[in-house]
């Protein structure tokens, strides 16, 4: 698909947005998956209430939530307690599948969808210009790597000294020994794979014309 490109008196507005989620206080620590301990009841008589309790823990002791992603008509599970009940009114095999999540800091990616509503309906100058470049990364997809990688080789590839470059993140973030770090979703215990004040600063950088950058982290002072 061909891409347009605006420009205000040889301006192009260009931004990019990201969230990426990680656990953690002021090292943060890897944030580990819950896994279900129970074992299923996989049989059921038709007409009869099927029940199964979901069992899960979660190592960091974070609250679960619980789903069926597939699952026979009229099953249903509560997503708090993992209580699954259901009335057969047939024989067979019916696939089910229950998936177990955490909590860790759920509003980012709303938050994200916010944001791309929201610069989407900016205009700029007298001749009313969008945006003309709105790129993101959410989740799992905002690594260390696909962050850098956006602002120093994609996102702004076409900027020029004119232009005007938003970036903006959402989530986790850190400071050590005077030093700020914005956590990539990708993020371990060793400190390299967090990106440092330092790094942000000089891959932005890279980019030319003024930047509008905005954190919105724990510690964001420090960038």
């Amino acid at each position: 698909m061909k891409r347009r490109i605006y420009k205000i008196k040889n301006k192009i507005i260009l931004a990019v947005l990201i969230f990426s989620c990680c656990t953690g206080d002021s090292i943060l620590p890897i944030n580990y998956a819950p896994v279900i301990t129970s074992t299923a009841i996989t049989s059921a008589t038709v007409g009869a209430v099927y029940i199964y309790n979901v069992e899960a823990t979660d190592p960091d002791g974070d609250s679960i939530t619980y789903s069926l992603t597939t699952k026979p008509n009229g099953m249903n599970i509560n997503s708090s307690t993992g209580a699954i009940a259901w009335i057969p009114i047939t024989s067979g095999s019916f696939g089910v599948t229950v998936e177990v999540s955490d909590s860790d800091l759920p509003a980012p990616p709303y938050d994200v969808d916010r944001m791309i509503y929201t610069l989407d309906k900016c205009q700029f100058g007298s001749s009313n210009t969008p945006f003309s470049n709105i790129c993101y990364l959410k989740d799992w997809q905002a690594t260390k790597s696909n962050i850098l990688y956006k602002i120093t080789s994609c996102c702004f590839s076409e900027a020029d000294n004119n232009d005007v470059s938003y970036f903006y993140f959402n989530g986790h973030g850190f400071c050590l020994d005077n030093t700020a770090y914005i956590c990539p979703a990708d993020r371990t215990y060793f400190l390299d794979s967090s990106i440092s004040v330092d790094e942000l600063e000089s891959a932005l950088s890279s980019i030319p014309g003024t930047k509008v950058v905005i954190i919105d982290t724990c510690n964001s002072g420090g960038f």
